[in-house]
């Protein structure tokens, strides 16, 4: 417990994390569990160490298995809605709070963005698998309406086109091998943003994701 206040304490008065309170403990919760208190004693980090970098460093630390489970809680930390939210509502891209929530669950659930956390904890970068980037750019691309963002896009250029036409244009888009490459390209060039595996990392990599949907 002392470590899991410390670091709530310490990233609450550094402002160093994008999340809030409830999300931070989670994932200091998820550290301690994954890691345990006598590990983190052995490599002589202290609930001080801790609440001064507001933040745990697991580097050595876990192994491959462990790092896993530890991806997988903290990707169950964080309110994938409210991140999404914060990183695209200010981006004109065309696509309502429904399309960006349902790609918040897509990344939120993803092998992707475990994938982004395990390098992190490892203290490692090395792009994606394919496979876990192509997971990906299925899930995103099935939660946009393309037929009703080009339609905007025409409209906005003075050209407007009917229903049937944007139905047509849209399920030519979200079916497209083209459109799913283009997308799993971006998330196959992703690393780890930053070798140090700390939840820091772990928005930065969540940060990283999104950025490839937005270009």
């Amino acid at each position: 417990q002392a470590y899991v206040d410390a670091m709530v304490e310490g990233s609450a008065a550094l402002g160093n994390l994008d999340f809030n309170e409830s999300e931070v403990r989670c994932m200091a919760t998820a550290v301690v569990d994954e890691v345990g208190v006598d590990a983190l004693q052995g490599a002589g980090i202290t609930p001080d160490d801790v609440r001064a970098a507001g933040d745990i460093t697991v580097t050595g630390l876990v192994d491959q298995a462990g790092a896993e489970a530890l991806a997988d809680r903290v990707a169950g930390c964080i309110d994938w809605n409210a991140m999404v939210d914060s990183e695209l509502a200010s981006q004109d891209l065309g696509i309502t709070v429904d399309q960006m929530h349902c790609m918040a669950q897509r990344i939120g659930e993803s092998q992707l963005i475990r994938d982004v956390f395990v390098q992190s904890f490892m203290g490692t970068t090395a792009p994606v698998s394919p496979e876990a980037a192509s997971a990906l750019s299925d899930g995103v691309v099935s939660c946009i309406d393309f037929g009703q963002m080009v339609t905007d896009a025409l409209s906005a250029a003075g050209v407007s086109i009917t229903p049937e036409q944007a139905s047509c244009i849209g399920t030519g888009m979200n079916s497209s091998v083209f459109v799913r490459q283009m997308f799993a390209q971006q998330f196959t060039s992703m690393g780890a943003v930053d070798p140090q595996p700390t939840q820091t990392t772990a928005g930065g990599a969540a940060n990283q994701v999104l950025s490839s949907i937005v270009q």
